[in-house]
Order: C-alpha cells, then sequence, then structure tokens
C-alpha cells in the first residue's frame, strides 16, 4: 500500500489557519455546497500535483484549474488525468470487430484523439470558453497535463471506465484525496448534483485512506490487468504541439466568465419551458436546441421531477446524432438508453422497465410504447419531440391525436415549428404539445456571433416554353379534377405549381455562367436540387471544375455525410434530406437551385452554413440562390422575389461586439 512515494503529511502539522484548505470539510454535496468556490478552487490554488481518474472529461472543468496553474508552474507541478472515452454504438462495433489486437489499438487511438480534438475546442461560450481550450491545448503540449485513457477489460465487451477520484498533494506537503460522483467536466463540478467525500492528511486515521487512494491510482495509472490503458498518440500530441501558444495563454478569470454570454439564451429557454410545462423551444438551427433539452432533462430528473425520458424525432440521421449525445449522458447518470426504429428493438424492453431510462424512438413506433405506459409513468416523464414542426403531416397527427395529455412534460424542438399554409398542423402542435414558449431567431444568432454573418447573391432566370407548358399542364389537371368531382385543393395546386419553378430548366445553365467567373463557392460547399435527376447537369458542372463531389439523395448512404464532413468531398449535391439536424462546421457554403415558397425549409438550409467553425474563426458564409424575374403584369410578388428580399436583409445582420 506505499507503492507510491510521494509524501502523504503529517496528521500532528495540519495546514495553518491562513491557508485555503485549512478548512476543507469531509463531505461535500451540490446544491448544499459549492464544488467550485468551496472545495475544487481552493484545493487546487496550493497543489504541485493532481492526480485523477474520471469517467469523463471536458476542457469545462479548467474553470476550477484557472486559479491553480500559475502557482503548479512555479514549483513545477503536474497533473495526471485517467478518463474513458465515450462510446456511441458505431465506436462499440469498431472496437468488437476488431480481429487483432493491432486492430482494436488502432480503433482506440481513433476513438481518444477525436476526445481531445473536441475537448480542445471551445465547449461553451464567450471568452472564458475560448480561454479554457487555449488553456488546455497548451498544458497537454507542454508536458504538464498528461491524459491517458482506460479501456475496461473484465466484462470481454466494450464497457466504460467509471472510477471517479483523486489526490492533491500541495506545496507544503499536505495531501488530500476524494472520492465520489463528480466527473472532471463542467456539470460535474457546476451543474450536476453530485457528492464527495474528502480525506485530509492532518486529520487522524485519513491518511491511511489517503495512501490506498494513491496506491489505487498508481496501479491504475500504469495498466491494471483488467484496464487496457492508452496514451496521446505521437501524430497527436505534434498536432497539439503546432497549434498550442508559443507562451503560456493566460488563464480564465472571473472577467471572463461576467462578460455576457452569448449563450445565455439556452438558460432562458430552459427557465421558459420548466415554468410552462408544456411548451415548443423555437431556436435557430446551430444554436443548442440539443443542448437546452439535456439542461432540461437535467435540471427535471435533479429535482426528481422525471423518472424516464422519451425522444422522438424521424430519420436514421437524426436518431444517430441524438444517440451519440445520450450514451455520455445516461451512462454518466447510471439511466439506461434504449433505442427504437426499423433497426433497433428497444420498444418493449423500454415500457418494461421505464424507470431511469431514456427511450430514442422515431414516430411510427411512438403510438405503441405509449399505449403500453402506465399513467402513473407517464405522468412522470417527458416526451421530446426534435424537430416537431413534422409531427403536423397528416399520418403523424393521426398516430398521435390525444396521446400527450398524460405526461407530465412535453416539449418541443425546432427553429421552425409554425408551418406556413398549415393551420391544421399548427393546431394540432399547439393542442398536443403546447405553445411556443421560448424565440431565439436567425438574427439574434448571428447577432451574439453564435451564428456566422454570411453574403447573398440571387441569380435571375427566366421560365422557358417548356417551364411553362408543365405550368399550363398543372391548371388543366385542376379543371379536369373539378370537372370530375374531385377538385385538387389550394395545397395541392401550389405544389404541383412549385414543382415546375423547383426545376426550372434554365437554373442550371445560370449556374454554370457564375461559376464560369467564381468557382470558388463550391469549395465546402451543399446545392440543393429537387430531385436526383434534375440534379444530372449539376454533377457535370462539377467535375467540369475539378471538385469532388457526390450526391446524397433518399437511398444513399448515410457514409456520403460522412465523407462531406471530414473534407474528402467539396461538394454534396442533395434534397430537402439535409435540411435539418446535421451538424457540419466547417460547411462554407449553400446553393438553393431549388427551395419551397414557405420559410421553414429556407431556414432549415441556411442554418447548415451558419454554424461557427471552431477551427475558422473568421469564417464568413455564402448563400447563392435564384430568382424568377417577374414579368411587368404580375400583380403579386413571386416566391423566389418574398425569399430573396428576406434573406437579402438577413444578409445585413452583423455581429454586435457586446
Amino acid at each position: 500500500m506505499t507503492s507510491n512515494p510521494e509524501i502523504i503529511g503529517n496528521p500532528t502539522n495540519p495546514p495553518p489557519s491562513s491557508s485555503p484548505i485549512h478548512s476543507l470539510k469531509a463531505s461535500y454535496r451540490s446544491g448544499e455546497d459549492d464544488l467550485v468556490v468551496d472545495f475544487f478552487s481552493p484545493l487546487l490554488s496550493v497543489a504541485s500535483s493532481y492526480k485523477r481518474a474520471a469517467g469523463y472529461f471536458s476542457s469545462g472543468a479548467l474553470r476550477s484549474w484557472a486559479g491553480a496553474i500559475p502557482p503548479m508552474l512555479e514549483c513545477e507541478g503536474s497533473i495526471q488525468l485517467l478518463i474513458s472515452p465515450e462510446l456511441n454504438e458505431t465506436d462499440r462495433a469498431a472496437l468488437a470487430e476488431g480481429v487483432s489486437l493491432t486492430d482494436r489499438e488502432l480503433a482506440e487511438d481513433e476513438l481518444t484523439t477525436a476526445l481531445l480534438e473536441s475537448a480542445t475546442e471551445v465547449q461553451f461560450g464567450g471568452a472564458t470558453g475560448a480561454a479554457c481550450a487555449k488553456l488546455l491545448t497548451w498544458l497537454v503540449a507542454s508536458d504538464i497535463l498528461e491524459i491517458r485513457f482506460a479501456f475496461p477489460l473484465h466484462t470481454g465487451q466494450e464497457t466504460l471506465y467509471h472510477e471517479k477520484f483523486g489526490i492533491v498533494t500541495t506545496q507544503t506537503g499536505h495531501s488530500v484525496a476524494f472520492i465520489g460522483s463528480a466527473n472532471e467536466t463542467l456539470g460535474g463540478h457546476e451543474r450536476n448534483l453530485e457528492r464527495l467525500m474528502v480525506f485530509r492528511s492532518w486529520q487522524i486515521g485519513e491518511d491511511l485512506r489517503i495512501r490506498d487512494e494513491q496506491a489505487a491510482f498508481a496501479r491504475v495509472w500504469d495498466g491494471h490487468p483488467q484496464l487496457r490503458v492508452r496514451k496521446l498518440t505521437i501524430e497527436t500530441l505534434q498536432k497539439l504541439k503546432a497549434r498550442a501558444s508559443k507562451q503560456r495563454p493566460a488563464a480564465p478569470t472571473q472577467s471572463d466568465s461576467e462578460a455576457p454570454n452569448p449563450w445565455r439564451h439556452q438558460d432562458e429557454a430552459m427557465q421558459a419551458f420548466i415554468a410552462a410545462r408544456r411548451g415548443i423551444l423555437e431556436m435557430a438551427t446551430g444554436t443548442g436546441k440539443t443542448r437546452t433539452a439535456l439542461g432540461i432533462m437535467d435540471l427535471l430528473r435533479q429535482d426528481h421531477a422525471v423518472e424516464s425520458i422519451i425522444i422522438a424525432t424521424t430519420g436514421k440521421d437524426l436518431l444517430d446524432q441524438w444517440s451519440a449525445e445520450l450514451l455520455g449522458w445516461c451512462a454518466d447518470r447510471g439511466w439506461s438508453l434504449l433505442r427504437r426504429d426499423g433497426d433497433h428493438k428497444g420498444g418493449s424492453a423500454y415500457w418494461m422497465a421505464p424507470l431511469r431510462s431514456v427511450l430514442l424512438i422515431s414516430w411510427h413506433f411512438l403510438p405503441g410504447v405509449i399505449e403500453q405506459l402506465e399513467s402513473g409513468i407517464k405522468s412522470k416523464a417527458i416526451l421530446i419531440h426534435d424537430e416537431v414542426h413534422g409531427l403536423a403531416a397528416p399520418k403523424a397527427m393521426q398516430m398521435l391525436e390525444g396521446q400527450h395529455s398524460s405526461f407530465g412534460y412535453t416539449l418541443g424542438l425546432s427553429a421552425t415549428p409554425i408551418k406556413d399554409y398549415s393551420d391544421e398542423g399548427n393546431a394540432f402542435l399547439r393542442r398536443e404539445v403546447g405553445p411556443v414558449v421560448f424565440r431565439f431567431g436567425l438574427e439574434e444568432a448571428i447577432q451574439r456571433g453564435i451564428l456566422v454573418e454570411f453574403d447573398y447573391q440571387a441569380l435571375p432566370y427566366e421560365l422557358t416554353e417548356s417551364d411553362r407548358e408543365r405550368l399550363s399542364n398543372v391548371n388543366s389537371m385542376a379543371a379536369a379534377r373539378r370537372h370530375a368531382g374531385t377538385p385538387m385543393s389550394k395545397e395541392e395546386i401550389w405544389i404541383e405549381r412549385a414543382k415546375v419553378y423547383k426545376t426550372a430548366e434554365e437554373k442550371p445553365e445560370r449556374l454554370a455562367d457564375y461559376l464560369r467567373l467564381d468557382s470558388s463557392i463550391l469549395d465546402r460547399c451543399v446545392i440543393f436540387a429537387e430531385t436526383r435527376e434534375y440534379a444530372h447537369p449539376i454533377f457535370e458542372l462539377l467535375h467540369e471544375h475539378g471538385k469532388s463531389y457526390s450526391q446524397y439523395f433518399a437511398a444513399d448512404s448515410p457514409n456520403t455525410l460522412r465523407r462531406f464532413a471530414s473534407g474528402e468531398l467539396d461538394c454534396l449535391v442533395t434534397c430537402h434530406k439535409l435540411s435539418q439536424g446535421i451538424d457540419i462546421q466547417n460547411l462554407g457554403s449553400i446553393v438553393i437551385l431549388s427551395s419551397a415558397r414557405a420559410k421553414l425549409e429556407t431556414i432549415q438550409r441556411l442554418g447548415r452554413c451558419l454554424r461557427s467553425d471552431p477551427n475558422n474563426q473568421n469564417k464568413r458564409a455564402r448563400v447563392l440562390d435564384f430568382c424568377l424575374q417577374e414579368e411587368p403584369s404580375a400583380k403579386h410578388p413571386s416566391a423566389d422575389h418574398e425569399r430573396s428580399e428576406w434573406l437579402r436583409e438577413l444578409s445585413q445582420v452583423q455581429r454586435q461586439t457586446r
């Protein structure tokens, strides 16, 4: 038990009364204590070494470390972190399929590199986030902070290393050990409900417990028989050192924290929803709807207001993204994560054991699960609909009418919850999910710097004779239906006429003319086309300009999206499928060959390229549109004209300094 040579301290020699750790307590609990102010900050401010094992880590924890860095550097201190990577289903499969130790090690290296890349990006808004990320990069690059990653071996399956304890040795030779539920994250230090047990070397008997924790850390740090421990690869360290500041960055300060937080709308949204219990958060794409929902889940869980959670949406891409977010959330809190869609059969497992469980489900399967839940469970559950505007489709309304009132909380998330030309669908959402209780739009997001500014240009086009003939055919079809006694609704007529404008023959030619003058818009670009057939001339243009590209329509593999996100492809040609729920931060521009009259689709598409990119602080997006040249006799502005005027006005919005 004495394998670690560090000084543990002398029970008869307590720290002086002026020391920040003199009055450390034997235990701390968030809600009753401030874990940062009362424990982490004073303890780390006198540390010469910090050894920490935790399930998860994020750069947000550096808020607690900030005051400790200068004194630790003066005494040549060190920080050692042993953490567990979060594994999504793809990660687990990759590790499980490794046919050799080398295969598994390569997969583990990819995971750990991705985790550190994420941690050294800005994890939250404002100056504090930037300062924390920069400091973390420098600490690792300077060999002051060493991070290792733990992969358990004891079950034969891909599980988490979930121990949570730490040991601090002070500059005066005292030691403190602690164990408890807190991870080394912003949530573990500041937000979650956590409890810590503390052992102090100057208290009789507690020095023995500290020796135990020192020995335990030494065993796992170098690799326990039931634990494979991985260091950072040489390549990852070289990347960090190339990116790190030459001089030590300033530590996050109190003034950083007090600066206006551009992400404060998330807290405002959480408060608005919890007060209402039922309602929709209308938040622009890229402003953190998912994080806000996770925050609401945490607050309700901590208050024991909910004991079960259902998150419903549609589309494999969205379900996969939610799954990746929820794996860490559930593991960190000891909740089960189940999934029900075409490829996963977790619905029955959920309704048989719904307590402390999160069910991720596609709307198609939701009615069957709701019917099986007892009323008492539903009253202590929250039902969350992501991209809730999609719930106003006729089939979904028929399936879910009257299914929401028994839930304790119902939450809808969308950048565009109100659908133009759909009074029935809007009424359904208000009745079943609730009214819009919070709004944070594109303009506010650009002004705060959450979304980037953008340049807008609309290319004029005219209808060809063939296009006019197609419009005439729509009128003929409407007349025939009316004569047969089955008249087309106004919406049906609008849809058929819109197809003509969306696939106007002249648009690809106008795009070709534009690209001959400036093809730079094709760098990191998504082109929205109505159909695969309509996109064929676009493929030829991209080939002509030497751009790597692929198409992403209904039957195409999700791997195409991953290739584009990684930078392997310059361009992606797609339809409305990519309009919502996809996060590609390095997307630079969009070309709107086809767009609906309603703003909903345009807002979703615009949000794709306005997301800020941590690797490009000066990002400015580009939007290329097409606008029908109106005839002098036109009585009303066209849908193209209305959209163009709105986008042109929005492109004038500038980021505000405060």
